[in-house]
């Protein structure tokens, strides 16, 4: 079983951090098939082999998704595409 963990500080506004929750959820539904529902400040990843967490804090965002063994093979593809999203709306301008 794959998984996925990344932490992030950031300094962003509550306004800044909803559009990358809704640009995470865009692409994990429409590019790997999940369906994500908030929770609070949790955006809940569900899909058969996938089961995650995007947590969302006033400082940091905590990244945490456990990828079955036929969905494991994405790890790889998945990783970079949240980093990259994190550093897009998080790092300083």
């Amino acid at each position: 079983m794959a998984t996925i963990k990344i932490s992030k500080q950031h300094n962003k506004p509550t306004e800044e951090i909803e559009e990358l929750v809704d640009d995470l959820r865009n692409v994990l539904e429409g590019k790997y098939g999940c369906s994500c529902s908030r929770n609070g400040d949790e955006l809940v990843i569900e899909r058969r082999g996938v089961n995650g967490l995007v947590k969302l804090g006033d400082e940091k965002v905590d990244v945490d998704i456990k990828l079955g063994p036929m969905m494991g093979m994405f790890a790889n593809q998945l990783k970079p595409f949240i980093e990259d999203q994190l550093d897009a709306h998080l790092n300083e301008d």
